[in-house]
């Protein structure tokens, strides 16, 4: 005959407690409850497992036996309810979230939206930074990275999405210098530069792979900056499409030559090791999936009714 599981349980909770009243009180029972479970086992084993006295209790052989081969099993099955139970748990209480300033502002923004509509119960605190962030010491929660690249061993990085790119432009600037129709037009045309992408724009379109030599008087760190100067007429931009999507709807940029575009940057999520992440970490890791998959590259209608259009 099986014996029972939970009978196990109790018997093992004895033994790491050392008394039948202690264990008794953690598992919310009477002791006669857990009596009676040793009971059984002794029953179903034919041999003592515990001998109790007023004073004390003492393991015998047959119980040591028992609970060297017990022990194990019933930690591993212990710690993956626990695991399960966080994995569905709602998040709550506070999250910190550091983000590079180039994407941080423009990116997160929708994100964090619609993470707080879904979980009421989180507080999020959102860092825009380009300096190099020391999550556990600084604090952090998560980060969203250009790099896997880690120092130590301490953090965990997670790929969401390669952010692709695409070409940009103001109606304002399209009608003073006209409208680009093939990529060998672009080095005629003025570029609003993002410098770390350099100036020469690697696109890949029906004739494959070009190498464009993009010439222009404005360049900027900052993915924000570029995007605004675009808008205000500057050049043409090749900026994540991620960022652009409201922007295109209420037509103050003009996607150009929409079959061509930059296989773009990878984006990680990064957290502190240590086993499964908390259920407010990996929501918040969930919901940047969705948003950053090339099928949610328009706002979704929750974060787009949170955000008032101009």
């Amino acid at each position: 005959m099986a014996m029972d599981l939970g009978d196990l349980s109790v018997f093992a909770r004895i033994v790491d407690r050392g008394g039948f009243a202690v264990a008794a009180r953690e598992l919310g029972v009477p002791t006669s409850t857990v009596s009676r479970a040793v009971a059984r086992l002794e029953a179903q084993v034919g041999a003592t497992l515990l001998h109790r006295t007023s004073r004390a209790m003492a393991v015998t052989s047959e119980g040591r036996e028992l609970y060297a081969r017990i022990s194990a099993p019933l930690s591993a099955l212990a710690q993956a309810a626990h695991a399960m139970d966080s994995a569905h748990a709602a998040p709550r209480g506070r999250l910190r979230v550091t983000a590079p300033a180039d994407l941080g502002a423009q990116l997160l923004s929708p994100i964090v939206l619609e993470y707080v509509r879904r979980y009421p119960e989180v507080e999020v605190e959102l860092s825009l930074t380009n300096r190099s962030v020391d999550l556990v010491a600084e604090g952090f929660d998560v980060a969203l990275r250009a790099t896997a690249r880690l120092s130590g061993s301490t953090l965990i990085a997670k790929k969401l999405a390669t952010l692709e790119a695409g070409l940009y432009a103001s109606p304002a600037y399209l009608e003073r210098r006209g409208r680009p129709r093939h990529v060998r037009e672009l080095p005629g045309h003025d570029a609003v530069l993002f410098r770390p992408q350099g100036t020469r724009w690697q696109l890949s379109g029906p004739d494959g792979e070009v190498l464009v030599d993009a010439r222009g008087k404005i360049s900027a760190d900052d993915y924000s900056f570029v995007l605004a100067a675009v808008m205000d007429g500057g050049g043409v931009g090749l900026l994540p499409r991620v960022l652009v999507p409201r922007e295109v709807e209420a037509r103050r940029l003009v996607h150009l030559l929409p079959a061509w575009e930059q296989r773009g940057a990878a984006r990680y999520f990064v957290h502190a090791s240590g086993g499964r992440a908390p259920p407010k970490i990996a929501r918040l890791r969930e919901v940047a999936a969705e948003w950053l998959t090339p099928s949610s590259r328009r706002p979704s209608p929750s974060a787009a009714s949170a955000r008032p259009r101009p």
